[in-house]
């Protein structure tokens, strides 16, 4: 007996969604014969918005430059974030590993390092990237002497050359591998 009342309850309760055509727009009326005032904007699709956020380690060594000196050998282990901002269009068939060019900024501290100008540097880059294949200038600071110049890096995957010079101090030329963790935040407009 409760089986047909289920049943029967059943088919009348799924006869609760009422729809009704309307034979206007709201609000307002609207004239298909006559053409618009203004230009009609299409939508457009904004895409998929990210950013790729990495942080690890730097290390490496090469030769150092100094006045003074001469040419010696340094080596230095660094620690770097980065944060790389991109743009993908929906609907394109993507891999989950697969992104577009990147656009963004490295900020680094050294952390040890063989020769004193080299200590707790600190460094700011605007970078690019494309693949595998990266390319970044930037500006280095001792906070310590308050020497700063220029800097700039070319990276493949995670092999990296980066020249350096600090006016007065020392220049550099280093070699290294970058060992980083990264995480995608992506997000539709």
């Amino acid at each position: 007996m409760r089986r047909p009342l289920f049943g029967a309850a059943l088919v009348l309760l799924s006869g609760c969604y009422l729809h009704r055509e309307y034979d206007r727009n709201g609000p307002g009326h609207v004239d298909l014969y006559t053409p618009p005032v203004t230009m009609v904007e299409m939508p457009v699709d904004t895409g998929r918005h990210g950013l790729l956020i990495s942080s690890g380690a730097l290390g490496g060594g090469g030769p150092l430059f100094r006045q003074e000196v001469g040419s010696e050998s340094f080596g230095r282990l660094q620690l770097e974030l980065s944060v790389d901002y991109f743009r993908t269009i929906s609907g394109a068939a993507e891999e989950p590993d697969n992104l577009p060019p990147l656009n963004g900024i490295n900020l680094g501290a050294t952390l040890l390092s063989s020769h004193a100008p080299l200590e707790r540097q600190l460094y700011a880059e605007i970078q690019h990237t494309n693949r595998l294949v990266g390319a970044a200038v930037g500006w280095t600071w001792n906070p310590v002497t308050n020497a700063h110049g220029p800097q700039a890096t070319l990276s493949y995957g995670p092999i990296y050359a980066r020249g350096g010079w600090l006016p007065g101090q020392a220049g550099t030329l280093e070699f290294g591998l970058a060992l980083k963790s990264y995480a995608k935040l992506s997000w539709f407009r």
